[in-house]
Parts: C-alpha cells; sequence; structure tokens
C-alpha cells in the first residue's frame, strides 16, 4: 500500500513540474530572441550555413596614396544565427562587418586597405571565424594594384660601383603622372659619399613631367657591400617621396656575409656545408689564409675565372657541440692591400641526438668507429 502511495505522488510532482534538459531553454530562448530569427532556430537540429559571394575582391588599379574600399557580400543559408567574427592578417584594416546573420539573411565584411606603404600590386587576406561547422574558417583575399604617381627607373635595386680612383655614376629617369601638377623638388641620398642632382627634361608624356636624376658616389665609398637610399622629394600632397633602395658594391664582395648552416643533429653522418662567393670586378687577387674561431667548421677555398672570383666552402665537422645556437667567424686574408682581411659570419643550431631503444638506464650507444674522448678531430676514419 505504501508503495503505491509512493508512485501516485511521484506521478503527480511530474505532472505539476515537466522535466527540461539543463540550458535547453535558455539556449531557445536566445535564439528565438535574435533579431530577424524565426522559430525554426530554437530546433536542436538548426545549423548555420555561410555563403560567400565572392572571396577574392580585385580592385584594380589605384593611386598611391589613395586608400581601396572592399565589401564583402556574406549570406546564411541554414536554419540557426550564424556567428562572425573578422580579423586582418595583414595590414589592411576592417572597418566593420556584421557579427550575426538570421537565416536566409545577408551581412557585409568591409575592409580598407591604405596604399602610401606600396608601389606595385598588393595582396592581402582577411580571416573569417564563424560559428558554421562547414565553414569554421573562410579567407578572404583583398587585391590592388598600386600605380606610383612618381614613376622612377631604374627601380628599387640598382647596383653601382665606384672604384678607389674612380666614382660611379648612374642616372635614372623620373616621371610624374600627366593626372599631377605636382613637380620634383629635390634629391638626396641617405650615405655621404653619394650625391644626387636633378634637372628637368623636355617632352613629359601628356601632361606629365619628366626629370632626370645624376647620381655619384665617390671612391670613398666603403669597400664591400653597402646599401643606402635615394629619396625624390615631390610637390604631391599623395606621393611626396620616392624612395630608391642602392647597392654599392667596391673592392672584394663577399656574399652572403653570413651563412647559415641549418639545423643539425649531434652525430649526423653527413656533414652541412654552404658555399660563400668572394669576388673582385677590378681583377685577380688571392687567397693567403683561412682561419676559424670554431672548431666544429672546417673551411676549404678553390679559385675560379683566373682568380677574381673564389669559392669558400664552409663545413660542419663533428658532434662534439652542444645543443644549442652557435656562432663562428671566418677570418679570410687576401693580397689586396685595401681590403687585406675578410670576415664570414657562421650561424648554425645544434639539436640533441635521438634516443636509442634500450634497457632503462643505459646510455645509448655510441656510432660505430667513434672514440671515447669526443674529439671531433680524433674520430677513426670510417
Amino acid at each position: 500500500m505504501r508503495s503505491d502511495l509512493q508512485a501516485l505522488l511521484a506521478l503527480s510532482l511530474w505532472w505539476t513540474f515537466p522535466a527540461t534538459a539543463p540550458g535547453v531553454a535558455g539556449q531557445e530562448a536566445a535564439a528565438a530572441a535574435a533579431p530577424g530569427c524565426p522559430a525554426a532556430c530554437s530546433s536542436p537540429t538548426a545549423l548555420p550555413a555561410l555563403v560567400v559571394e565572392k572571396k577574392t575582391i580585385d580592385a584594380g588599379d589605384v593611386m598611391r596614396g589613395e586608400t581601396a574600399h572592399f565589401a564583402f557580400v556574406l549570406k546564411n543559408t541554414g536554419t540557426a544565427l550564424l556567428e562572425i567574427l573578422a580579423k586582418p592578417t595583414c595590414g589592411c584594416t576592417v572597418a566593420k562587418f556584421d557579427k550575426t546573420i538570421p537565416p536566409g539573411g545577408q551581412g557585409k565584411v568591409e575592409a580598407e586597405l591604405r596604399t602610401s606603404s606600396y608601389r606595385t600590386r598588393v595582396e592581402k587576406t582577411l580571416t573569417l571565424t564563424t560559428n558554421d561547422p562547414r565553414n569554421p574558417k573562410v579567407d578572404l583575399t583583398i587585391a590592388v594594384n598600386v600605380v606610383p604617381i612618381v614613376q622612377v627607373e631604374p627601380g628599387p635595386g640598382k647596383v653601382v660601383r665606384p672604384t678607389a680612383r674612380e666614382p660611379a655614376v648612374e642616372e635614372f629617369r623620373v616621371r610624374i603622372r600627366d593626372s599631377e601638377t605636382a613637380e620634383v623638388t629635390g634629391a638626396r641620398c641617405s650615405a655621404s659619399y653619394a650625391h644626387a642632382a636633378i634637372e628637368p627634361l623636355p617632352g613629359g608624356e601628356g601632361n606629365g613631367r619628366a626629370y632626370r636624376v645624376k647620381l655619384t658616389v665617390d671612391p670613398s665609398a666603403p669597400t664591400g657591400r653597402s646599401t643606402f637610399t635615394l629619396t625624390i622629394t615631390t610637390s604631391s600632397k599623395r606621393e611626396p617621396t620616392a624612395v630608391v633602395p642602392i647597392i654599392c658594391e667596391k673592392g672584394i664582395v663577399v656574399a652572403p656575409a653570413t651563412v647559415f648552416l641549418g639545423s643539425i643533429r649531434q652525430g649526423a653522418p653527413s656533414p652541412e656545408s654552404r658555399s660563400v662567393i668572394l669576388r673582385r670586378l677590378e681583377g685577380a687577387f688571392r687567397i693567403l689564409k683561412m682561419e676559424t674561431d670554431n672548431p666544429n667548421l672546417e673551411v676549404r677555398e678553390e679559385s675560379v675565372q683566373d682568380g677574381s672570383i673564389h669559392l669558400v666552402t664552409i663545413s660542419y665537422r663533428g658532434d662534439a657541440a652542444a645543443p644549442g645556437v652557435h656562432r663562428g667567424k671566418i677570418r679570410v686574408q687576401t693580397d689586396d692591400p685595401l681590403q687585406p682581411t675578410l670576415q664570414i659570419g657562421v650561424l648554425y643550431v645544434v639539436a640533441a641526438a635521438r634516443s636509442t631503444a634500450g634497457t632503462a638506464g643505459t646510455p645509448p650507444a655510441k656510432p660505430a668507429g667513434s672514440v671515447a674522448t669526443g674529439d671531433p678531430s680524433r674520430q677513426a676514419a670510417p
């Protein structure tokens, strides 16, 4: 009899307070309260579905200094509220975007790109993070062809080569587009051994203005490879300056000046090697001696092109170095009176040797042919 009363009491309580799964009521209420969200949003099986009309937008030609604008159209073809977070992965700026899009609705992501730092074609990426399980992340691409107002030829990367007795003289042609009324007002160099002078040229295309810039690099320029900038100033508000990087080479040039051997694992069977070129345009020179301050490096040299070019090969030759980042210097002595000593930097990373399978507490077995001292110069010949 008592069990019958307990069953009747439980039935009456169930009838008065229907069971509800924790959190479901709150989620349904939030979905139903979303602007423009139909009743279907509250369905446990409802899902958002992102559709992007165009994932790449090309703004075409844009004058340097102007801001390019982009607008991506997004649609939600699903049955649940679509949530969006837009983030640039570049120097572009996301102006604004719709954080939510109801089922059947559409929204936008607007972005802009400031072109004052660019002179050629530019492509950048925006990343969308959404609650669409089929499209949790979507990349959008913006592109623009930046048209400089001030055109300089030859462009960046021009190489000038003075000698110890003669300066190097190069000419640049500068043109301002016919859509601008600006003029070239001056030219300057960032190096004390370089000078620039400008003069107007007749017959500019259309209404554009043309100029000649004469660049002179003195014999006092440093030996080896150095860089400086040629800056051309204008009266244009959108492009007040045009900066041209210049490379100066004099005497013996070491390329590259620093070598990265990469990541080397302890006990690697074959050494890592890199080559450096030493060249002089004025003629042949001799290498008298080479030495290094790092005992794990080996250096050898080969002369080519009648001694005007030397190939220096740097190798890692042992496994005695401890794990970590290591540096070294190669000193090269030559018969050139202006450059009697050259220097090459070396950088490499040593990784710990892989452990071998064996009994716990037993050190890994040594490679065949090795000796116990750990001195790479005393390793047995294979």
